[in-house]
């Protein structure tokens, strides 16, 4: 659709970060969400309960590459990896895609 199906209206203290557990609810979408919500705990619960999700790192995200996907030619697409990301401290467990465009 070309319309959000739903909205979740707070006071302006409020941050949206802890909104998103009430608005993904549906394993047939395609999550798209803001930095703002970068949270690895978070994107390994989402990925385990098989959610699907895209978002943009933060330029300072520590990011192992494991796999290079190989890339046709003429694309826009710089590159295509399999990751993992965060540091030892503060790390996801699962693997993630990696598309730089």
């Amino acid at each position: 659709t070309s319309y959000p199906e739903k909205a979740v209206i707070t006071n302006a203290k409020e941050h949206d970060h802890g909104q998103l557990e009430i608005m993904v609810d549906d394993k047939e979408c395609m999550y798209v969400f803001d930095r703002g919500y970068l949270d690895y705990e978070r994107f390994d619960r989402m990925t385990d309960d098989g959610y699907f999700f895209l978002t943009r790192l933060r330029k300072n995200a520590v990011i192992r590459e494991v796999y290079n996907f190989k890339l046709p030619d003429n694309t826009a697409v710089l590159s295509d990896q399999m990751v993992l990301i965060g540091t030892t401290q503060n790390r996801a467990e699962n693997y993630f895609r990696l598309l730089k465009v």
